[in-house]
């Protein structure tokens, strides 16, 4: 096993940075996903055609929760 040194420790860090700030947009989508799930579910916004279609909602969410995410990490 080779030497770790400062320069090793800051790579990772830097790598597990990225990830988070990758995952944020995800934990988002996943957010808002689940509101308008117990929104639909609890009847406050009523469902199309009496079904629930998380995929349509998800593809719907993305452009947000990028919007959100881009102003955020601004």
């Amino acid at each position: 096993m080779g030497s770790v040194g400062l320069q090793t420790y800051i790579w990772n860090n830097n790598l597990r940075s990225v990830i988070l700030l990758a995952g944020f947009p995800l934990l988002l989508v996943g957010m808002i996903c689940a509101l308008e799930f117990g929104a639909a579910v609890t009847g406050v916004v009523p469902m199309r055609d009496g079904t629930f279609n998380i995929f349509a909602i998800m593809l719907a969410s993305v452009p947000a929760a990028l919007a959100v995410a881009g102003i955020w990490f601004v």
